[in-house]
């Protein structure tokens, strides 16, 4: 069963504290006022996989959750997911999330196509 989370921008508010909480397996962004707003991963455990996909024109901020890690970043640090971009990330451990991303399209000029 797949499990989503349609999330505005009402919802995706502009800084850490404040960010929406993701709780699903695919979490899909739908909205996105501005590239300060973002969302809050899972409390990180060994194995767990999440998908969050960024449908919008604008930049996403993905914060960890408290005290975790993206690629091994600072604690609490959070990444930018690109507009038009879906990252699936997995804990290496209980602290780390490692982000994979799909194949990114560039045209000639060197803008993102996907």
């Amino acid at each position: 069963e797949i499990a989503s989370c349609l999330v505005g921008s009402e919802m995706c508010i502009r800084d850490r504290g404040d960010a929406t909480a993701l709780t699903e397996t695919i979490n899909v962004i739908g909205t996105v006022g501005a590239a300060s707003q973002g969302v809050v991963l899972p409390t990180a455990a060994a194995g767990l996989h999440i998908v969050v996909a960024n449908i919008t024109t604008t930049d996403c901020k993905l914060y960890p959750a408290t005290s975790d890690t993206i690629e091994s970043g600072s604690a609490n640090a959070a990444v930018t997911l690109p507009a038009k971009t879906t990252f699936t990330l997995t804990c290496q451990d209980a602290t780390n999330w490692v982000k994979h991303r799909g194949l990114a399209v560039y045209n000639s000029s060197g803008s993102l196509l996907n």
